[in-house]
């Protein structure tokens, strides 16, 4: 959690990627499913280069394993094999995206019945991450165009809470920094 505090504008500079890529989906209507999907997997290769390097930093200082690099990880291997197979990627998105965003969103509804001050807002991101995962996988208005927009929705979504906890943490850095 520290390496979170000190090191917030990674997380901030992902959410602002993933509002403008939401913002691309659903604003603009030249993009496509394909080039959102490609987009995505570029985004999951940089942060994934990003996370993977900062883990094994943070690794190699503390000499004991970081959840960081193998989310790191992960995320690029994720973004290089949509980029690789981007037909295979395409056809299996809403999948992806949709159950990772239930699954995040029943993971935000469980970390609310346990914490004491957060409480609504983590409640309010499980429900609208389920809602929209749901949508998502089911896609029950059948075009690729709708899919596009949930999906632009859930990122522009997402983008915000992760800029939203970024700037917590930063909050709580500096809090941690006056006490000392």
């Amino acid at each position: 959690m520290n390496a979170f505090k000190r090191n917030w504008w990674i997380l901030s500079t992902q959410g602002l990627f993933l509002v403008l890529l939401g913002c691309l989906a659903v604003f603009n209507t030249e993009f496509v499913l394909t080039k959102l999907v490609q987009f995505l997997g570029l985004t999951f290769l940089a942060f994934g280069l990003i996370l993977a390097a900062w883990g094994w930093r943070i690794w190699r200082l503390n000499k004991r394993w970081n959840l960081l690099f193998t989310i790191g990880i992960l995320e690029l291997l994720l973004g290089l094999l949509i980029l690789a197979y981007p037909v295979s990627a395409t056809n299996i998105f809403a999948y992806i995206i949709g159950g990772s965003a239930v699954l995040m969103g029943l993971s935000q509804l469980f970390m609310g019945l346990r914490q004491n001050g957060n409480r609504f807002f983590l409640f309010l991101n499980g429900v609208v991450s389920v809602a929209l995962g749901a949508l998502i996988i089911m896609n029950p208005f059948e075009s690729a165009k709708a899919l596009t927009y949930l999906v632009g929705l859930y990122s522009i979504f997402l983008g915000i809470i992760i800029i939203y906890y970024s700037i917590r943490f930063r909050m709580a850095a500096k809090k941690g920094s006056q006490e000392e």
